[in-house]
């Protein structure tokens, strides 16, 4: 889904786009909140939060090309880059830690009522945010929906460098998923943790993750940055 809903990043304002997708994700996480402490089934739960996953793939777009409009300069942009991974990273860590407490204290229907009002405090943030640089295009110049969304493949298709980094970049992510799905085995399965150990896993990665910033903090400003991708990726 993502190559045709990051089109709409390009054809709407961004800050409308993610604030959309916030609520779209608000309310699916709160009727999930309500199924799980009803004890619906797991396919009632998993359907309810469909939606919100699918207007998920928008939002990232969406933020990573509105950054541009609040930087000044190139440097200030990577710097703005760098802070925005490191707070994935911490919120990676911080987190899944306090939704392991809550399922331990109250249930799961506790994690997911919090992730609902994060979404909503995200909402409210992202409508305090002023980009008057930000213009999306005119429906008139744009592709066609189709070719828009198949435009970025059909560039990285172009490019052997492009080839190689998101090939590299693809393989990452592909690890990072497998890993996450096997924190969830390691931790309920294998080690006796339960499911609070979940959360601790997690948030281990995302203390893994805000060392990787600092160390790219470091880096700012370096032009040949080759070698470090490589090793990082290994």
């Amino acid at each position: 889904a993502a190559p045709f809903t990051s089109v709409l990043a390009d054809r709407f304002p961004r800050r409308l786009v993610m604030v959309l997708v916030d609520v779209l994700r608000c309310a699916c996480t709160t009727a999930e909140a309500i199924a799980v402490a009803s004890d619906a089934s797991l396919a009632v739960v998993l359907a309810l939060g469909a939606p919100g996953a699918f207007g998920s793939t928008a939002y990232e777009p969406a933020s990573r090309a509105l950054l541009p409009s609040l930087a000044e300069d190139p440097e200030e942009l990577t710097a703005a880059n760098v802070a925005t991974s490191g707070i994935e990273h911490a919120g990676l860590l911080i987190g899944p830690a306090i939704a392991g407490v809550l399922v331990g204290v109250g249930g799961p229907e506790w994690a997911f009522a919090a992730g609902a009002a994060t979404i909503a405090i995200s909402a409210l943030t992202v409508l305090r945010v002023r980009a008057g640089r930000e213009r999306p295009l005119p429906p008139a110049q744009t592709l066609s929906w189709r070719r828009q969304a198949t435009a970025g493949l059909r560039a990285v298709a172009a490019d052997a460098s492009l080839r190689v980094l998101v090939g590299l970049y693809a393989c990452v992510s592909l690890v990072a998923g497998a890993v996450q799905v096997f924190a969830v085995v390691l931790a309920r399965d294998l080690s006796g943790l339960g499911e609070s150990g979940v959360g601790a896993l997690y948030s281990a990665m995302g203390f893994g993750g805000l060392v990787a910033t600092v160390v790219a903090l470091r880096l700012t400003g370096r032009r040949r940055l080759t070698a470090t991708l490589g090793a990082g990726a290994v």
